[in-house]
């Protein structure tokens, strides 16, 4: 009952799935899933795209609560609602520094099940992984890489019960995004017509891993030995961007960020 005496007090109607206020006379909605998914951990959405789709504008680009499958719990994640972001509904999965070796591609970051630093739910240069990474089914990446204050993006049409399922085993996986695409991550990045090896654990002729997601050139017409290689989680000293060894082209490295819907 809401009276003078129950006044400021907060109660959860599981029949109606909402959260309510007193306000010592009325009962007052405060949060309802139907209106409001995501805002609380008692309404998580599905995804970030399932949330920008039930509530449009009225979903800001921030943070989410989501619970992608029902035996897992809900858990907080940046969620990218811009409509000029490829349409929007983008679910963070992971945060990288080129400059450090978190994310290298032999690193256990791509092949364990641990969060890292999953408070950071935004943009932030802070490296970080969440459960998103194999919890959340995908059919598309949106990769980001910052260099000098600009990130620069791309999508790229995958389907995976999970990124983790996608990359861990490190098998290749081949994309056929091209290496005009792949270089806008990279202005001026220049990577050669031959070998163009691209996609998911990318390897060389001799299965040499060289990124767990990205693309492979070379100035000769094979895959022996690449003479540039762009994408995330590489085994070199820098673990994400671009690294060439062509005068064309300089080294870059770069803050990844891999979002996925």
């Amino acid at each position: 009952e809401c009276n003078n005496a129950t006044e400021a007090s907060i109660r959860y109607s599981e029949s109606d799935k909402e959260v309510l206020y007193c306000d010592g006379s009325n009962w007052i909605t405060v949060i309802s899933e139907s209106t409001r998914r995501g805002i609380h951990e008692l309404f998580p959405g599905v995804s970030c795209l399932e949330i920008h789709e039930s509530q449009g504008d009225s979903a800001p680009s921030g943070a989410y609560w989501i619970r992608p499958m029902p035996d897992f719990p809900a858990y907080q994640v940046y969620c990218d609602m811009n409509e000029e972001s490829d349409g929007g509904g983008w679910t963070l999965i992971m945060k990288m520094d080129g400059t450090k070796d978190t994310a290298t591609f032999y690193s256990s970051f791509w092949t364990d099940k641990k969060a890292l630093d999953s408070s950071s739910t935004d943009l932030s240069e802070t490296e970080s992984k969440f459960n998103s990474y194999y919890t959340l089914p995908i059919t598309e990446l949106r990769l980001g890489m910052k260099i000098n204050g600009v990130i620069n993006w791309i999508a790229v049409p995958v389907s995976a019960t999970s990124l983790f399922d996608l990359v861990a085993n490190g098998q290749f996986q081949e994309t056929t995004l091209g290496d005009t695409e792949w270089e806008k991550l990279v202005p001026l990045s220049d990577i050669p017509s031959f070998c163009n090896a691209e996609g998911f654990n990318v390897q060389d002729d001799f299965y040499v891993k060289h990124a767990r997601i990205g693309i492979i050139g070379n100035n000769d017409s094979d895959c022996s030995n690449p003479s540039h290689r762009l994408g995330f989680g590489m085994p070199t000293s820098i673990t994400t961007g671009l690294v060439s060894t062509d005068l064309r082209s300089s080294s870059t490295a770069a803050f990844g960020y891999i979002l996925a819907r």
